[in-house]
C-alpha cells in the first residue's frame, strides 16, 4: 500500500493542551518559547473525521519594542507540528499531520 499527500478544501480544527517555557532576554526584549503537549485534529468536508491524540509541539520567537513609556509593540513568528493517527477508519494505518506557521502582532501596556 502506498502513501501520498494532497489538497482538499474544508475546515481542519486542532485542539491541544500542554506545558511550555519562555526565555525572555533583557534589555533586547526578545523571547523564545517552546511548548509540548497532546492534541487532536478534526476535519469537516467530504473527508470528515477525527484523529487520535498525538504529540503537539510549538515554538515561538518574538521581539517587542517600547514605543512609549508604558506601551510596547511586538512581532513574533511560530511553528506548530502535530502528527496523529486516524481515529475513525477501522483497520486503518492512515496518519494525519499538520505543520502550521503563524505571525503574531502584540500591544503591551505596562
Amino acid at each position: 500500500m502506498g502513501s501520498g499527500s494532497g489538497t482538499v478544501n474544508g475546515f481542519l480544527g486542532m485542539s491541544a493542551i500542554g506545558t511550555g517555557i519562555t526565555y525572555y532576554s533583557m534589555p533586547s526584549n526578545a523571547y523564545l518559547s517552546a511548548s509540548i503537549g497532546t492534541g487532536s485534529l478534526n476535519k469537516t468536508d467530504v473527508l470528515a473525521g477525527n484523529s487520535d491524540n498525538g504529540l503537539a509541539l510549538d515554538t515561538t520567537i518574538g521581539k517587542e519594542w517600547w514605543v512609549a513609556p508604558n506601551w510596547g509593540l511586538g512581532l513574533a513568528g511560530d511553528c506548530t507540528y502535530l502528527p496523529a493517527k486516524d481515529k475513525d477508519i477501522v483497520r486503518s494505518n492512515k496518519n494525519w499531520s499538520v505543520t502550521g506557521f503563524g505571525l503574531h502582532f502584540s500591544a503591551t501596556f505596562n
